[in-house]
């Protein structure tokens, strides 16, 4: 079984031999030999390689683009969430791969210490894990001592005044009379008899209103959202926009909290003990990275465990997109001016192709950082086009293949990191530039 399928148009075979053996160097297993052996067809040879395949390899060209070959094969490698395209030519993806993102080798010198090649390693390794030779040379160093938790040292006294001081800053809602200034019967039993008499509340019970913003002990901070309805898709004049973000008014009936960035490293280490990112040099202040919508939803189960609740979530693609906006109608939540998006954004035009610690630019009108770039971001819902006519507190389809993300990316430009952009992806597929942030309701 080959680590690596690569897929290439026969006119690039000399750039898929050179890219082989560059990967082959790196300690992985590469297949992309076409000869076939005696005894054995093209296609048997073909399905074999693929299905045994851990990571697919796609090389896009002028040629690439429009065989039938590679986009059978690169298809597969989307469907199984392995896929990592390649351009070695300057060209358009094929339609249907155009919003998966692609690594430039079209000027690769073909050294393995050239800054794209060591980029598409990063990528491919997000997939198969690191590559042996360096496996191989972190187990030839000498052991860090391992990390020790200091929550783990916590006395009993300490962890339960920790407890308490959390659950004082626990946002709650006080029950408020559903009538107010109205009578109400009651019926009141004395000494065997039952008077009837009314009940005036002139002065009803004094509802506490939910905090507008708290912060967790693992320091995730959440802003209230209140209900509002909004104008959720782009106007067909939009700059930028695609078919898939028809334009329909969406109201939202609850208030919910949402978290005010995207979850951290630190944070993750904190709820699941390791830390999954492949740039952890980045620092605790960092996304955490590399981590699939089902990865989420098992941080989301421990989470709760440990909060004694079942009410963390991942927002909708609704409420991403409500909390998004903040109020705005424009193709950002500041405006439609592209020049100002550097000031609350990091996208291919300032991020120097990496991610950047969160709650480093401006935040929008509702306390949002990151809400345009940086990373991708989870959503609960499923990808679908979306329903015609108003609709309220909308879920997205009942089931489907992808799951959707939202926001932009780093590495992705303006007209990828407008409020409306939708992009989707595989429920398990794990990519460098794909995050989230959680939503808690009011209790």
């Amino acid at each position: 079984m080959s680590d690596i399928f690569i897929s290439y148009a026969r006119e690039d075979l000399q750039q898929a031999r050179r890219l082989a053996e560059a990967l082959e160097a790196q300690g992985w297993s590469v297949w992309w030999d076409r000869t076939i052996p005696a005894g054995k067809s093209f296609s048997e040879v073909i399905d074999e390689a693929l299905s045994e395949a851990r990571c697919i390899v796609v090389l896009w060209s002028k040629t690439a683009v429009t065989s039938d070959w590679v986009l059978e094969e690169a298809e597969e490698g989307r469907q199984r969430g392995i896929l990592v395209p390649v351009f070695v030519e300057r060209v358009p993806p094929p339609r249907g791969f155009r919003r998966i993102q692609a690594e430039d080798l079209s000027a690769w010198d073909g050294t393995q210490i050239s800054p794209t090649f060591l980029k598409l390693v990063d990528d491919i390794s997000i997939i198969l894990g690191p590559p042996p030779i360096r496996e191989k040379k972190e187990e030839e160093e000498p052991p860090l001592p391992p990390e020790v938790d200091t929550a783990q040292k916590e006395d009993i006294v300490e962890a339960e005044k920790e407890r308490v001081a959390e659950a004082e800053m626990e946002p709650k809602v006080a029950p408020a009379p559903k009538l107010r200034g109205i009578p109400h019967w009651v019926y009141l039993p004395i000494g065997g008899l039952v008077i009837l008499g009314i009940i005036l509340f002139t002065r009803p019970w004094e509802g506490k209103t939910p905090d507008p913003e708290f912060t967790k002990r693992i320091g995730m901070k959440f802003v209230l959202i209140q209900p509002g309805t909004f104008m959720m898709g782009s106007p067909p004049d939009e700059a930028g926009r695609d078919d898939d973000e028809m334009q329909r008014q969406v109201t939202i009936t609850k208030s919910f909290y949402l978290q005010t960035t995207e979850v951290t490293q630190g944070q993750w280490k904190r709820v699941m003990g390791k830390n999954p990112s492949y740039e952890k040099d980045c620092g605790d202040g960092c996304p955490v990275e590399a981590v699939s919508w089902n990865d989420v939803q098992g941080f989301l189960k421990k989470l709760n465990q440990k909060e004694g609740t079942n009410k963390y979530r991942l927002p909708t693609e609704a409420e991403w997109e409500y909390a998004c906006r903040a109020g705005s109608t424009t193709a950002f939540c500041f405006g439609d001016v592209v020049r100002e998006l550097g000031e609350y954004a990091w996208y291919d035009g300032n991020s120097e192709d990496r991610t950047h610690p969160v709650g480093q630019k401006k935040p929008n009108a509702w306390g949002l950082y990151d809400m345009h770039g940086n990373v991708w971001e989870w959503c609960q819902d499923w990808y679908g086009d979306y329903p015609s006519g108003d609709v309220t507190d909308p879920k997205g389809p009942r089931s489907g293949k992808y799951r959707v993300w939202r926001g932009g990316s780093f590495d992705y430009s303006e007209r990828g990191v407008r409020c409306a952009t939708r992009n989707r992806n595989l429920p398990d597929h794990r990519l460098r530039n794909i995050r989230f942030r959680v939503v808690l309701p009011p209790s």
